[in-house]
């Protein structure tokens, strides 16, 4: 078997299995929106969102959205994310809150 610089075994890098293209996309929320400066617990957020993107696309799920929800990092499947819209109130207070959290006017 060859070695490699640091003397270090070279293994054979043929896998038996089919290759297939990997594309994995972050997006960071600082990035799309300027309105107001960043938390460090954003910053903490997008960066563990982060993480379990790259370990879900290292374990193979394909097709996937990375989420937080109740108190949980979840991988669902796109179809099933978009399947259903949720409506916001535009007169409800998770709507005022956020207007007011962000300066915008009404």
């Amino acid at each position: 078997m060859e070695n490699s610089a640091q003397a270090n075994p070279r293994h054979n890098s043929q896998s038996p299995y089919k290759i297939i293209p990997i594309s994995i996309k972050y997006l960071d929320p600082s990035y799309r929106i300027r309105s107001v400066a960043k938390k460090t617990a954003d910053t903490v957020l997008c960066h563990l969102l982060a993480e379990y993107a790259v370990h879900a696309g290292m374990s193979g799920k394909t097709n996937h959205v990375v989420g937080y929800w109740i108190n949980l990092f979840k991988n669902v499947r796109i179809i099933l994310a978009t399947d259903d819209r949720r409506m916001v109130d535009l007169e409800g207070a998770p709507w005022r809150r956020m207007m007011s959290a962000t300066r915008q006017d009404n």
